[in-house]
């Protein structure tokens, strides 16, 4: 803007100064109050959050025993990188005001006559200011509208929204909008032997029939055909004799119990049950409270919301499953998706990377009373209402909110907690559902309910043994790992399970990857726990022979200066397979370690705690050879903690995470075809290690493990 009177573009010069000094200072306040808040009240909200369940933990508070310290931590991480993003906004826009100013060069330094026609104020430029402001918002939002659409269209599931196989709504016994509603049920090329696809809905004269509604764990994925719990049970009423049952299976995998209840309103009441059988193995929160269930397809699903003293259904009510998955993306999705999902919005959630951080809807519907209390108040209904049309109703679990639920006033509904304890690998398949073990042990608890007749839960337990290796032991240690294609453990000559570790990306409950030996260039096994309640054995992977009776040993760097410090040694079958035994206790975790005052602690299997201390970093050693090796700290971010927020120490968790050298922990778990009838096996005995040969020769070691039934 151009004045031809020097007088005029001075008192401009100043007005235009006063407005960006005030717009600055302004910005700095807000800040500086920002900055003081969160110093003073943001450990208190990050703990309000948690407790009220707004967040879902990443970890489970075993694992981390100082969970808001955890939270407060990563909270402190967003606020740290939020404020600095706001000074570096305020620099670039002086930079930008000051270069521009040197741009139009300096005015003439010219007194002001009293005769100068004054000027009203800086209106222009305060017009250009809010034009500039709008044209700025303008073009924010086309950059989120563009990046929002890039970021859905590069979604795996925008990806398989064309495939026949979605479009294609038949699925049998349910129509089309029962189908959009329920998002996903059994098909006949992926459903188990019990299920409702093959029962007529009509009831034989004289036949109990039981039908069962869940997830994955009652569709019995990761076991051999017939080795899902329903079909156990149904074996075991055969056998006991009483009557005749039947028992179908509607558990589909990915189900929340929403899902499984409303599968129940749609097949469930047409098939004549007598008794309907809910087991939430978990109750899936993610699963309840929203309309998508990420990694399970191109499919969203309807869900009930508490309304007044009862509760209704959210249906999916759009014409295709595609115009559905369209508006649930869309950056402006419908009302229903804004006030009836835990999950944010696109327009919230757009730039976050998965798991950055918490999912939470401050639109939700629910948002205060907490999504811990809204779900099982929704549960009481939904079965409650259950009772009413069938005569015998069951939910079964294995947490504490079976028993919140059973002591609710509703006494048509029977709430059991399951005594099956699930710990032990051998109940366990990769994936965290049960085994063909665990369903059947499973079973028997339902059948005991069911007709009153107790069925023995010989439930094999695993502990440690002394064994010594034998002559023939001797001479297959000889032989490297190397060429080795399979490795399991065996009882009484019957596979039970076998070696996997964690796939990249994996949970810290799921085990994908089936372990090659081979391939990893694996020539020694250590297993590192140990005990007289041994559920959860852990192997560490080696890349060299290990010589019974080595040394362990923990070394510790810190400021240059490394120690040295012996834990315990290695015992051996053969040079490829070990165990170490800690000279202080038989379990990593209770290892500690005093050093210049700080505490070190081991947590678990891979995670290291240091309390208020730093150091450079920490290997395991067998023989003088890293086998465990720890990541550096960062000092930075919780220097800049400290100085920036007043963070106390106490709220500091630094950790290591020991991984090993070559490839990732070794884990047991039971695949499809590993079983052995517990019910047939003797009171007591060995765990051999089984390793078949690249040319097919099939080797047998004994093991530090052994099983006892109670």
């Amino acid at each position: 803007m151009k004045f031809k009177n020097p007088f005029l573009r001075l008192q401009f010069r100043r007005t235009r100064w006063r407005l960006s000094s005030r717009l600055l200072a302004t910005e700095l306040a807000v800040i500086l109050v920002a900055w003081v808040a969160y110093i003073l009240f943001g450990a208190t909200v990050v703990s309000f959050i948690y407790h009220k369940g707004l967040i879902r933990p990443l970890e489970t508070a075993a694992d981390h025993p100082t969970m808001v310290a955890y939270y407060v931590e990563r909270a402190d991480h967003i606020f740290l990188a939020l404020l600095a993003v706001g000074l570096l906004v305020i620099a670039l826009q002086t930079t930008i005001l000051r270069l521009w100013e040197r741009a139009r060069g300096r005015a003439r330094t010219v007194p002001i006559s009293s005769r100068a026609r004054p000027i009203v104020s800086g209106r222009r430029y305060v017009i250009l200011a809010l034009l500039a402001t709008v044209v700025g918002c303008s073009l924010s939002l086309g950059i989120l509208a563009a990046s929002n659409r890039l970021f859905v269209h590069r979604l795996a599931v925008w990806k398989e929204l064309d495939k026949p196989s979605v479009q294609d709504l038949r699925l049998p016994a349910l129509d089309e909008r029962q189908v959009i509603n329920l998002g996903w049920a059994h098909h006949p090329d992926l459903g188990p032997l019990s299920s409702y696809m093959y029962r007529s809905m009509e009831k034989p004269a004289g036949t109990y029939r039981i039908g069962f509604f869940g997830d994955s764990q009652t569709e019995g994925e990761e076991t051999g055909p017939g080795h899902d719990y329903p079909s156990f049970l149904q074996e075991q009423l055969r056998e006991i004799g009483e009557g005749k049952f039947e028992v179908i299976n509607f558990g589909v995998r990915g189900y929340g119990m929403q899902q499984a209840f409303l599968m129940y309103e749609y097949l469930g009441r047409r098939y004549d049950l007598d008794a309907a059988i809910f087991m939430p193995f978990l109750w899936w929160d993610e699963r309840d409270n929203t309309f998508m269930l990420h990694g399970y397809g191109p499919a969203i699903h309807a869900r009930y919301v508490l309304a007044g003293d009862g509760f209704r259904l959210v249906a999916i009510d759009e014409a295709t499953r595609r115009q559905a998955i369209e508006n649930y993306y869309s950056l402006l999705p419908p009302a229903k998706y804004w006030r009836y999902d835990a999950h944010s919005a696109n327009l919230v959630t757009t730039f976050a990377r998965s798991g950055d951080l918490p999912r939470l809807n401050p639109f939700y519907y629910e948002l205060w009373r907490g999504y811990a209390a809204e779900l099982p108040q929704l549960y009481s209904m939904m079965f409650a209402k259950a009772a009413k049309q069938t005569k015998k109703v069951m939910v079964v679990g294995n947490d504490s909110l079976i028993e919140s639920l059973g002591n609710s006033d509703d006494r048509g509904v029977a709430v059991l907690k399951s005594r099956l304890n699930t710990n032990s690998f051998l109940l366990l398949a990769p994936e965290a559902h049960l085994s063909a073990l665990g369903n059947q042990m499973r079973a028997a608890e339902i059948s005991e309910w069911i007709t009153g007749q107790k069925l023995p839960l010989r439930v094999p337990t695993i502990s440690d043994s002394d064994y010594r290796p034998t002559g023939e032991e001797e001479i297959l240690s000889r032989i490297s790992l190397t060429e080795v294609s399979d490795a399991w453990i065996e009882i009484e000559g019957r596979p039970v399970a076998g070696l996997f570790m964690h796939a990249p990306g994996d949970p810290s409950w799921r085990f994908s990857n089936k372990v090659d030996l081979g391939q990893l260039g694996i020539r020694g096994i250590i297993q590192l726990r140990g005990g007289e309640q041994l559920q959860q054995p852990v192997f560490v992977p080696a890349d060299f022979p290990v010589q019974d009776g080595a040394p362990l040993e923990v070394r510790i760097s810190s400021a240059g200066a490394i120690t040295t410090m012996p834990i315990g040694t290695v015992d051996c079958v053969a040079n490829s397979l070990c165990r170490i035994r800690f000279a202080t206790a038989s379990d990593v975790g209770q290892v500690r370690i005093e050093r210049d005052g700080w505490q070190l602690e081991f947590n678990g299997y891979r995670d290291v705690s240091v309390r208020n201390g730093y150091f450079d970093g920490m290997d395991i050693l067998v023989s003088g050879r890293p086998i465990l090796r720890g990541q550096r700290q960062i000092r930075f971010t919780d220097l800049v903690r400290r100085l920036v927020l007043g963070r106390s120490p106490k709220l500091f968790i630094n950790k290591f995470e020991l991984k090993p050298l070559i490839a990732d922990y070794l884990f047991l778990r039971a695949e499809a075809g590993h079983y052995v009838n517990p019910m047939t096996m003797r009171s007591s005995g060995p765990i051999r290690f089984g390793l078949r040969r690249k040319d097919g020769t099939v080797l047998r070691l004994g093991s530090f493990l052994q099983y006892a039934i109670p």
